[in-house]
């Protein structure tokens, strides 16, 4: 999120522009809003690194500045080894700028939209300069952990799904009745027969009853005679194509071959994650995001070992001691049987500032709105046919007579 955040923006504040590639770096320092001296290069390298260090530190001597400010455009992964390093040293503030506002500010110097390293680090110092950036999301230990873990699971899922759309495309065009038999390709028995018959040739040497010990032992008694049948019905009336059939078959056996290691692997990362959230404490937080079931259950836990019941927050005394404080999702929980739930919204308000006849009187126009409201959705053919239609059309909508339509109706 870009920010207009001028308090690391104060007088005697040196603003360092950083143009990231992969081997060697460029940047620009700014001091006062004016740019001093040249662009100079910052080799990938920790002699690079610690160069930058020495260089920054002199400046900052030499011109009187309280603090350094680093500013860099996150171009890919690039920017990760020097704004960590500058970030551990304790020495600046490590901010970055959106590469969208580098593209269409680098016109206002120049009047040119050429592009060099040395253009945009400088580019980059004035937006810095003028509040336009935001902080490095920056992870340290088990966030940092967990962030790699993420990525590396996403990726999994990603390859796992690519490699289902080639296996579907193979079944296609040489056996397109599988997925009448198997809605899920990578269900148990969906990858026994893939791996042992994948095609309607291969099944159809086999026998009924071989079939179904197979799919019986792969899925646990699961799937047996009756899906072992319609498989063999559905390989019988294939429109699968029969030529090439070694190739595609080799194909997809390594296609399933794949397909289960990223299963494995997508089941480890899942464990480490799982491990990683209880090392930071977030367990609870993970658990609200499944929705209502945690709460419910909860509630239901509660209920059943204090015997009471919850209502809403405003009958929760105020255990912290300050009125208007929201309570604590424990102290919801122990809120008695007997209190009734209180109104919220427009209901309470009104109810607050009316007596109970004006609440009876208003109870009563209510339901006689309802009733006329039914009355009207009850009317008879005649008068509806009698009544004025409105017919939608493109244009807009269109009244028609009544004599037109009783004509329209009887034909």
């Amino acid at each position: 999120m870009i920010t207009k955040d001028a308090k690391l923006i104060q007088p005697k504040t040196v603003v360092v522009g950083v143009d990231i590639a992969k081997r060697v770096h460029w940047a620009t320092v700014m001091y006062e809003g004016m740019p001093v001296g040249k662009a100079f290069a910052i080799r990938n390298t920790r002699e690079g690194f610690e160069n930058l260090l020495f260089t920054l530190n002199a400046l900052k001597q030499k011109l009187g500045a309280h603090s350094i400010v680093v500013g860099m455009e996150p171009t890919g992964h690039y920017f990760k080894p020097l704004a960590y390093f500058l970030a551990n040293t304790g020495m600046c503030q490590v901010v970055l700028v959106n590469p969208y506002h580098v593209n269409r500010s680098k016109e206002f110097d120049d009047n040119s939209p050429t592009k060099n390293d040395r253009k945009d680090a400088c580019v980059i110092a004035r937006l810095v300069s003028q509040g336009n950036y935001f902080f490095a999301p920056l992870n340290y230990g088990v966030w940092a952990e967990l962030r790699n873990s993420n990525a590396e699971r996403l990726q999994l899922i990603k390859k796992r799904w690519q490699l289902k759309n080639q296996l579907t495309t193979i079944l296609d065009q040489f056996f397109p009745e599988f997925a009448d038999v198997f809605k899920d390709i990578l269900g148990k028995g969906a990858i026994y027969i893939l791996t042992h018959y994948p095609f309607p040739a291969d099944i159809l040497e086999v026998e009924e009853q071989t079939l179904c010990e197979g799919l019986k032992e792969a899925t646990t008694n699961r799937v047996g005679q009756k899906r072992a049948r319609k498989l063999r019905e559905a390989a019988s009336h294939s429109i699968g194509i029969k030529e090439g059939l070694k190739g595609a078959r080799n194909q997809v056996y390594h296609l399933v071959e794949q397909l289960e290691l990223i299963q494995r692997q997508i089941k480890d990362v899942e464990i480490k994650m799982a491990e990683q959230i209880e090392e930071t404490g977030a367990k609870e937080g993970r658990l609200k995001s499944e929705g209502k079931q945690f709460w419910s259950a909860q509630r239901q836990d509660n209920r059943q070992q204090t015997g009471q019941a919850v209502t809403t927050a405003t009958d929760v005394p105020d255990s912290a001691g300050i009125s208007g404080q929201k309570p604590r999702d424990e102290e919801l929980l122990q809120i008695p049987d007997h209190k009734a739930r209180e109104p919220t919204g427009r209901k309470a308000s009104i109810n607050s500032g009316s007596s109970q006849d004006d609440q009876g009187n208003a109870r009563g126009m209510q339901k006689t709105r309802v009733l006329r409201w039914k009355q009207s959705r009850q009317r008879t053919p005649r008068r509806q046919i009698a009544g004025c239609i409105r017919q939608k059309s493109h244009s807009g909508s269109k009244r028609v007579s009544k004599d037109s339509s009783i004509r329209a109706a009887n034909g």
